[in-house]
């Protein structure tokens, strides 16, 4: 039997993104305009009610970056092991109590509840539900049908059984939870496409950044995502850390395959459909791929059967 090793496009084994939470435009539009011009691509992760236009101003601004769904709102939903209390009274000034929720400003179903970061707001199953529906329906009136297919938690994975059943029941590509893997997994692709995350942010990004490019070539498709807002960027001064990431490893297409986080999970499950004989390569999906058969770089046309 031949060998065949997998690559993405540029028949490289490594791929760049990032995952960019919130819609924040004014951050946002710094961070693309540096990293726009080296090609580096991503997702940006957007609350939709954060979104005042639907006139193709949005569509135009994160044009060629990925688009997912980070729920409208932004809250967090109520745990299953959650045992606070409810208290029929507004937030207000009421004493700092964390096992207490009160009535939140937005009206039924939100409460609000003091954390370790201050006031943060909750939303009950169906209200929660509703936040994830509507800013679906509202990014694809922006972006159009059919470009949303990925869900981002906002604040992290939520521990409510009800709410993970209906977000998987809604057919997302991937869904992201938070937190900094710090390469904790040698830089694969991730196995449980409900539960990835990034693995570096701003604060430590060329450290990781410059493992993943030394990382020696295993054969297998790598992965490195970086995150998670673009005010991060702002509130540490790291937009300096920025722009040398984007200047030393943006525009190496032979190195890294720029990519939206849909399409480099897309490419993977594509290169796990490949079909291969003693005699034939067969490429049975809608993407065209890049492999080494037998240290030969070969590139495999969508419905494709080669003879080898």
């Amino acid at each position: 039997m031949k060998k065949l090793l997998p690559a993405y496009p540029g028949f490289t084994r490594r791929a760049l993104t990032f995952t960019i939470d919130d819609a924040n435009l004014k951050y946002d539009k710094i961070f693309i305009d540096i990293v726009r011009p080296y090609g580096i691509r991503g997702t940006f992760n957007l609350c939709a009610d954060r979104m005042d236009r639907e006139d193709g101003f949005y569509r135009e601004f994160y044009n060629g970056f990925g688009i997912a769904n980070h729920t409208n709102n932004h809250p967090y939903a109520i745990a299953d092991n959650d045992r606070s209390e409810f208290v029929n009274e507004p937030a207000g000034n009421q004493p700092v109590d964390t096992d207490l929720f009160y009535l939140s400003p937005r009206g039924e179903g939100y409460y609000m509840k003091h954390t370790q970061r201050g006031w943060r707001e909750w939303a009950d199953d169906e209200r929660y539900m509703d936040c994830v529906t509507s800013c679906q329906s509202r990014l694809e009136r922006i972006f159009g049908r059919e470009t949303v297919n990925g869900f981002v938690w906002p604040y992290c994975e939520q521990n409510n059984a009800k709410i993970k059943a209906f977000i998987k029941s809604l057919g997302f590509g991937s869904v992201r939870k938070t937190g900094d893997l710090l390469d904790t997994t040698d830089f694969a692709l991730p196995d449980d496409r409900m539960a990835w995350s990034y693995n570096a942010h701003n604060t430590n990004l060329m450290e990781v950044m410059e493992k993943y490019d030394s990382a020696p070539d295993n054969g297998s498709l790598r992965f490195f995502a970086f995150g998670v807002h673009s005010w991060d960027f702002e509130r540490d001064g790291d937009w300096e850390k920025l722009a040398a990431f984007a200047k030393k490893y943006g525009n190496r297409p032979t190195d890294y395959w720029y990519a939206t986080v849909d399409e480099i999970f897309a490419y993977a499950d594509a290169v796990k459909e490949l079909k291969l004989t003693d005699k034939t390569l067969e490429n049975p999906t809608e993407l065209t791929l890049y492999v080494e058969l037998d240290g030969v770089k070969t590139v495999i046309p969508p419905k494709t059967l080669l003879p080898i």
